[in-house]
């Protein structure tokens, strides 16, 4: 069964070259399986399957039957076994994720499934909880770990029109039908800057503070530059 013959239901276009990049790679036993686990799968960006496939259907079927799983995974102390309520598998740009309810630190996290070892699931059924957006959750906390510098800017613009920010990079949201927020991260602060710059919108620094001064540190050498 090839998942890109038809529609899944409940599956972005994203997560749908997801699935089938999966299904490329799935022995033929559990091919079958995929259109019955797409339900468990939110995206952004574009994803990529580079992850043992057992794995991402272990994890599917533990999401899509409602019961516990088990996995190792890195931690600041060294590699743990967690114990968590998975809610979704999440397809990023290079990576996939899993959203899940962390029962040893009672709050939700997502989880880096390339990073797992021993990953089983449990008969162990659980309620669901209200779950907070899988995509978006997963999007804030890759971004957030991936660069040290944070920014949030008031952009002139409709979250639409704002779509070339990488996903990986920077969080976009509406603030009604002619304004947005875009949360960035880079290396540095002028990094920063210059990814809203470049959109070419009008724009307000909402957070951090500092980084006002750098716009203006940045304007003068950009005037100055100018009239030379």
């Amino acid at each position: 069964m090839a998942v890109a013959g038809g529609a899944v239901a409940g599956v972005g276009d994203a997560a749908l070259r997801a699935l089938t990049r999966l299904d490329r790679v799935l022995p033929t036993r559990p091919r079958h399986e995929v259109r019955a686990l797409s339900g468990s799968v939110d995206s952004f960006g574009g994803g990529r399957a580079p992850v043992d496939p057992e794995v991402l259907m272990t994890l599917a079927r533990a999401c899509r039957d409602v019961v516990e799983a088990g996995f190792d995974h890195p931690s600041g102390s060294g590699v743990r076994r967690r114990r968590v309520e998975p809610y979704r598998l999440v397809a990023a740009d290079r990576r996939w994720y899993l959203l899940a309810y962390d029962l040893d630190r009672d709050d939700w996290r997502s989880f880096r499934v390339d990073r797992m070892t021993g990953a089983s699931a449990r008969t162990w059924r659980f309620r669901p909880r209200a779950a907070p957006d899988a995509a978006a959750y997963v999007q804030e906390g890759v971004a957030s770990r991936v660069n040290p510098r944070q920014a949030r800017f008031l952009v002139h613009a409709p979250a639409d029109s704002v779509a070339q920010v990488p996903a990986s990079a920077a969080v976009v949201r509406p603030r009604g039908s002619a304004l947005c927020e875009v949360r960035n991260g880079a290396a540095g602060l002028d990094f920063v800057l210059m990814q809203v710059l470049l959109l070419g919108h009008d724009f307000e620094v909402l957070d951090p503070p500092e980084l006002r001064g750098r716009c203006r540190a940045l304007a003068e050498k950009l005037l100055a530059a100018g009239v030379r």
